[in-house]
Protein backbone atom coordinates (compact mmCIF):
# COMPACT_ATOMS: atom_id res chain seq x y z
CA UNK A 1 0.00 0.00 0.00
CA UNK A 2 1.10 3.56 -1.08
CA UNK A 3 1.92 5.58 2.00
CA UNK A 4 2.13 9.50 2.56
CA UNK A 5 4.78 11.05 4.33
CA UNK A 6 2.33 13.61 5.78
CA UNK A 7 0.99 12.30 8.71
CA UNK A 8 0.50 12.76 12.77
CA UNK A 9 0.25 10.36 15.67
CA UNK A 10 -0.38 10.57 19.12
CA UNK A 11 -0.58 8.04 21.89
CA UNK A 12 -0.49 7.60 26.04
CA UNK A 13 0.30 5.15 28.78
CA UNK A 14 0.27 5.20 32.58
CA UNK A 15 1.24 3.14 35.30
CA UNK A 16 3.13 4.29 38.55
CA UNK A 17 1.18 6.94 38.93
CA UNK A 18 2.70 8.71 36.19
CA UNK A 19 1.21 9.29 32.57
CA UNK A 20 3.74 9.46 29.45
CA UNK A 21 2.26 10.93 26.28
CA UNK A 22 3.35 10.71 22.80
CA UNK A 23 3.35 12.60 19.82
CA UNK A 24 4.71 12.11 15.90
CA UNK A 25 4.68 14.84 14.13
CA UNK A 26 5.90 13.93 10.14
CA UNK A 27 5.78 15.60 6.48
CA UNK A 28 7.97 14.98 3.53
CA UNK A 29 11.54 14.84 3.36
CA UNK A 30 14.00 13.22 1.15
CA UNK A 31 15.24 10.95 3.67
CA UNK A 32 14.71 10.11 7.71
CA UNK A 33 15.52 12.86 9.76
CA UNK A 34 13.70 12.50 13.16
CA UNK A 35 14.21 15.07 15.93
CA UNK A 36 12.90 14.72 19.86
CA UNK A 37 12.18 16.68 22.51
CA UNK A 38 12.66 14.70 25.71
CA UNK A 39 11.69 15.21 28.98
CA UNK A 40 14.91 15.52 31.28
CA UNK A 41 15.06 12.20 32.54
CA UNK A 42 14.80 10.19 29.24
CA UNK A 43 17.00 12.56 27.18
CA UNK A 44 20.13 9.32 27.51
CA UNK A 45 17.77 6.99 25.92
CA UNK A 46 17.21 9.35 22.88
CA UNK A 47 19.31 7.07 20.96
CA UNK A 48 15.95 3.73 21.46
CA UNK A 49 13.74 6.28 20.48
CA UNK A 50 15.42 7.01 17.45
CA UNK A 51 15.78 3.25 17.08
CA UNK A 52 12.12 2.76 17.54
CA UNK A 53 11.41 5.20 14.49
CA UNK A 54 13.30 3.46 12.61
CA UNK A 55 11.90 0.43 12.69
CA UNK A 56 8.60 1.82 11.15
CA UNK A 57 9.06 4.75 9.19
CA UNK A 58 11.43 4.76 6.09
CA UNK A 59 11.72 8.26 4.93
CA UNK A 60 10.00 11.88 6.40
CA UNK A 61 11.46 14.87 8.54
CA UNK A 62 9.52 13.26 12.16
CA UNK A 63 9.35 15.65 15.14
CA UNK A 64 9.35 13.52 18.23
CA UNK A 65 7.65 14.64 21.61
CA UNK A 66 7.55 12.31 24.60
CA UNK A 67 6.09 14.07 27.85
CA UNK A 68 5.70 13.08 31.31
CA UNK A 69 2.88 14.09 33.98
CA UNK A 70 1.92 12.56 37.34
CA UNK A 71 -1.10 11.50 38.04
CA UNK A 72 -2.10 13.53 41.18
CA UNK A 73 -4.45 10.99 42.07
CA UNK A 74 -2.28 8.24 42.72
CA UNK A 75 1.10 9.49 43.03
CA UNK A 76 1.97 11.15 45.98
CA UNK A 77 3.22 14.77 46.70
CA UNK A 78 6.81 14.84 46.66
CA UNK A 79 9.14 18.33 47.63
CA UNK A 80 12.73 18.83 45.33
CA UNK A 81 14.84 19.96 48.54
CA UNK A 82 17.67 20.54 46.14
CA UNK A 83 15.85 22.32 43.55
CA UNK A 84 14.62 24.76 45.90
CA UNK A 85 17.38 25.85 47.34
CA UNK A 86 19.21 26.33 43.87
CA UNK A 87 16.36 28.51 43.36
CA UNK A 88 17.00 30.12 46.41
CA UNK A 89 20.85 30.58 45.43
CA UNK A 90 20.36 31.98 42.48
CA UNK A 91 17.47 34.60 43.85
CA UNK A 92 20.24 35.66 46.07
CA UNK A 93 22.90 36.28 43.31
CA UNK A 94 20.29 37.99 41.34
CA UNK A 95 19.44 40.34 44.26
CA UNK A 96 23.09 41.02 45.36
CA UNK A 97 23.55 41.90 41.49
CA UNK A 98 20.55 44.61 41.19
CA UNK A 99 21.46 45.73 44.79
CA UNK A 100 18.36 44.70 46.41
CA UNK A 101 17.71 42.55 49.47
CA UNK A 102 15.27 40.55 50.84
CA UNK A 103 13.94 37.08 49.86
CA UNK A 104 11.17 35.22 48.17
CA UNK A 105 8.13 34.45 50.33
CA UNK A 106 7.88 30.27 50.58
CA UNK A 107 4.85 29.93 48.96
CA UNK A 108 6.71 31.55 45.71
CA UNK A 109 9.38 29.01 46.56
CA UNK A 110 6.05 26.09 46.40
CA UNK A 111 5.05 27.75 42.73
CA UNK A 112 8.57 27.12 41.44
CA UNK A 113 8.56 24.91 38.76
CA UNK A 114 8.89 21.12 40.13
CA UNK A 115 9.57 22.22 43.52
CA UNK A 116 6.48 21.36 45.33
CA UNK A 117 3.66 18.56 43.39
CA UNK A 118 3.23 15.37 42.18
CA UNK A 119 5.94 15.72 39.33
CA UNK A 120 8.46 16.14 42.43
CA UNK A 121 8.27 12.59 43.24
CA UNK A 122 11.42 10.67 43.19
CA UNK A 123 11.06 8.68 39.52
CA UNK A 124 13.77 7.57 37.37
CA UNK A 125 14.33 6.72 33.32
CA UNK A 126 14.07 2.82 34.62
CA UNK A 127 10.10 3.35 35.72
CA UNK A 128 9.89 5.81 32.70
CA UNK A 129 11.40 4.11 29.31
CA UNK A 130 8.47 1.40 29.41
CA UNK A 131 6.08 3.94 29.31
CA UNK A 132 7.59 6.09 27.45
CA UNK A 133 8.93 3.13 24.34
CA UNK A 134 5.04 2.30 24.90
CA UNK A 135 3.44 5.84 24.29
CA UNK A 136 5.41 5.73 21.29
CA UNK A 137 4.76 2.75 19.59
CA UNK A 138 1.26 3.40 19.76
CA UNK A 139 1.61 6.91 18.20
CA UNK A 140 3.60 5.63 15.52
CA UNK A 141 1.13 3.35 14.84
CA UNK A 142 -1.49 6.29 14.58
CA UNK A 143 0.62 7.58 12.63
CA UNK A 144 1.39 4.94 9.73
CA UNK A 145 -2.51 4.48 9.77
CA UNK A 146 -3.03 8.19 8.62
CA UNK A 147 -0.34 8.22 6.40
CA UNK A 148 -1.67 5.09 4.76
CA UNK A 149 -4.92 6.75 4.60
CA UNK A 150 -3.21 9.80 2.83
CA UNK A 151 -1.35 7.39 0.56
CA UNK A 152 -4.79 5.98 -0.83
CA UNK A 153 -5.73 9.62 -2.32
CA UNK A 154 -2.37 10.46 -2.84
CA UNK A 155 -2.62 7.26 -5.48
CA UNK A 156 -5.21 7.89 -6.84
CA UNK A 157 -4.17 11.41 -8.08
CA UNK A 158 -1.03 9.87 -8.68
CA UNK A 159 -3.09 7.29 -11.55
CA UNK A 160 -5.17 10.43 -12.80
CA UNK A 161 -1.63 12.58 -13.53
CA UNK A 162 -0.45 9.50 -14.89
CA UNK A 163 -3.37 8.49 -17.10
CA UNK A 164 -3.54 12.26 -18.61
CA UNK A 165 0.54 11.73 -19.57
CA UNK A 166 -0.59 8.64 -21.09
CA UNK A 167 -3.43 10.17 -23.29
CA UNK A 168 -0.72 12.71 -24.29
CA UNK A 169 1.78 10.24 -25.25
CA UNK A 170 -0.82 7.98 -27.49
CA UNK A 171 -1.75 11.47 -29.24
CA UNK A 172 2.19 11.53 -29.80
CA UNK A 173 2.28 8.36 -31.22
CA UNK A 174 -1.02 8.46 -33.57
CA UNK A 175 0.32 11.98 -34.90
CA UNK A 176 3.88 10.64 -35.63
CA UNK A 177 3.18 8.60 -39.13
CA UNK A 178 2.00 11.94 -40.55
CA UNK A 179 4.97 13.75 -39.21
CA UNK A 180 7.19 11.41 -40.74
CA UNK A 181 5.46 11.62 -44.06
CA UNK A 182 5.68 15.42 -43.90
CA UNK A 183 9.56 15.06 -42.93
CA UNK A 184 9.94 12.61 -46.02
CA UNK A 185 8.07 14.62 -47.99
CA UNK A 186 9.98 17.69 -47.29
CA UNK A 187 13.27 15.79 -48.13
CA UNK A 188 12.41 14.58 -50.88
CA UNK A 189 11.33 18.13 -52.31
CA UNK A 190 14.84 19.65 -50.95
CA UNK A 191 16.81 16.52 -52.49
CA UNK A 192 15.24 17.59 -56.13
CA UNK A 193 15.87 21.00 -56.06
CA UNK A 194 19.88 19.69 -55.10
CA UNK A 195 20.23 17.56 -57.54
CA UNK A 196 18.57 19.81 -60.15
CA UNK A 197 20.98 22.60 -60.28
CA UNK A 198 18.72 24.87 -58.50
CA UNK A 199 20.73 25.88 -56.02
CA UNK A 200 23.80 27.63 -56.44
CA UNK A 201 25.78 24.72 -55.73
CA UNK A 202 24.74 21.45 -56.26
CA UNK A 203 25.40 18.76 -53.56
CA UNK A 204 27.04 15.18 -54.15
CA UNK A 205 24.93 12.33 -54.10
CA UNK A 206 26.75 10.59 -51.25
CA UNK A 207 26.46 14.16 -49.19
CA UNK A 208 22.65 14.31 -49.78
CA UNK A 209 22.20 10.26 -48.77
CA UNK A 210 24.43 10.78 -45.53
CA UNK A 211 22.11 14.02 -44.59
CA UNK A 212 18.87 12.47 -45.47
CA UNK A 213 20.08 9.57 -43.20
CA UNK A 214 21.01 11.92 -40.11
CA UNK A 215 17.89 13.75 -40.42
CA UNK A 216 15.08 11.06 -40.28
CA UNK A 217 17.32 9.55 -37.77
CA UNK A 218 16.74 12.33 -35.93
CA UNK A 219 13.04 12.76 -36.43
CA UNK A 220 12.24 8.74 -34.88
CA UNK A 221 10.89 8.95 -32.05
CA UNK A 222 9.47 5.29 -31.48
CA UNK A 223 12.37 4.26 -29.03
CA UNK A 224 11.36 7.41 -26.97
CA UNK A 225 7.56 6.44 -27.20
CA UNK A 226 8.05 2.91 -26.45
CA UNK A 227 10.06 3.90 -23.08
CA UNK A 228 7.50 6.12 -22.09
CA UNK A 229 4.74 3.71 -22.19
CA UNK A 230 7.19 0.50 -20.69
CA UNK A 231 7.88 3.42 -17.96
CA UNK A 232 4.27 4.21 -17.33
CA UNK A 233 3.70 0.43 -16.58
CA UNK A 234 6.37 0.07 -14.13
CA UNK A 235 5.07 3.27 -11.96
CA UNK A 236 1.13 1.75 -12.11
CA UNK A 237 2.96 -1.20 -10.44
CA UNK A 238 4.64 0.94 -7.95
CA UNK A 239 1.58 2.78 -7.33
CA UNK A 240 -0.45 -0.37 -7.10
CA UNK A 241 2.03 -2.28 -5.13
CA UNK A 242 3.26 -0.05 -2.57
CA UNK A 243 7.04 -1.90 -1.86
CA UNK A 244 9.70 -0.52 0.06
CA UNK A 245 11.40 2.01 -0.88
CA UNK A 246 8.70 3.39 -3.68
CA UNK A 247 9.24 6.97 -3.28
CA UNK A 248 12.71 6.90 -4.35
CA UNK A 249 11.95 4.50 -7.40
CA UNK A 250 9.04 6.85 -8.52
CA UNK A 251 10.85 9.55 -8.00
CA UNK A 252 13.63 8.64 -10.83
CA UNK A 253 11.04 7.30 -12.61
CA UNK A 254 9.40 10.34 -12.96
CA UNK A 255 12.62 11.66 -13.99
CA UNK A 256 12.86 9.59 -17.01
CA UNK A 257 9.47 10.13 -18.03
CA UNK A 258 10.92 13.91 -18.39
CA UNK A 259 13.74 12.91 -20.31
CA UNK A 260 12.23 11.35 -22.88
CA UNK A 261 8.97 13.58 -23.02
CA UNK A 262 11.85 16.43 -23.83
CA UNK A 263 14.03 14.38 -26.07
CA UNK A 264 11.01 13.94 -28.33
CA UNK A 265 10.21 17.62 -28.13
CA UNK A 266 13.98 18.42 -29.58
CA UNK A 267 12.77 15.58 -32.06
CA UNK A 268 10.00 16.33 -33.35
CA UNK A 269 9.39 19.84 -35.68
CA UNK A 270 5.86 19.89 -35.56
CA UNK A 271 3.70 22.61 -33.69
CA UNK A 272 1.01 19.77 -32.60
CA UNK A 273 3.09 17.43 -31.21
CA UNK A 274 5.18 20.48 -29.23
CA UNK A 275 1.77 21.80 -27.96
CA UNK A 276 1.48 18.13 -26.56
CA UNK A 277 5.01 18.01 -25.12
CA UNK A 278 4.54 21.40 -23.63
CA UNK A 279 1.47 19.84 -22.14
CA UNK A 280 2.99 16.36 -20.68
CA UNK A 281 6.22 18.43 -19.06
CA UNK A 282 3.22 20.44 -17.34
CA UNK A 283 1.15 16.97 -16.07
CA UNK A 284 4.88 15.75 -15.29
CA UNK A 285 5.79 18.50 -12.99
CA UNK A 286 2.43 17.91 -10.92
CA UNK A 287 3.09 14.39 -11.22
CA UNK A 288 6.82 14.72 -9.33
CA UNK A 289 4.92 17.06 -6.80
CA UNK A 290 2.95 14.15 -5.52
CA UNK A 291 5.98 11.61 -5.99
CA UNK A 292 7.76 13.82 -3.41
CA UNK A 293 5.21 13.03 -0.79
CA UNK A 294 5.41 9.16 -1.11
CA UNK A 295 7.88 7.52 2.09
Amino acid sequence: MLRSMTGFGAGALEGGGFVVRAEVRSVNHRFLQAKFKLPPDLLEHEATFEQQVRKRVERGALTVLVAVESDAGSSPIGVDLALALRYQKLVGELAGALGLSGDLPLERYAALPGVLGPQAAAVGATELLPLATGALESALENLIAMRAREGEALAEELTRQLDQLEELTLRIRSRMPQVVEHLHESLRRRMGQLLSGECNKPAAEIDLARELALLADRADVSEELARLLSHFRQVRGLVAGGAEGVGRRLDFLVQELLREVNTIGSKCNDAEVAGWVVESKATIERLREQVQNVE
